[in-house]
């Protein structure tokens, strides 16, 4: 299992613009490899969790309604 995702992969899990992906990736655990971010896998579960989200799967969406 590969221990960091891309922001990019972050975005596709949540469902978020490319901003909102950067700005979550900020807040979680990372790492920079050049200008690259890498968003730590455990940390996102954790922050998901203790935030009360559940993570989606595969062709899941969240509906507002």
């Amino acid at each position: 299992m590969n221990d960091y995702i891309t922001v990019e992969e972050l975005r596709e899990m949540l469902h978020v613009s490319r901003a909102t992906a950067y700005r979550t990736a900020r807040q979680l655990p990372h790492i920079r490899i050049g200008r690259a971010i890498r968003v730590s896998r455990r940390g996102l579960e954790s922050y998901l969790r203790a935030h009360d989200y559940a993570i989606p799967t595969d062709g899941e969406r969240s509906r507002p309604w």
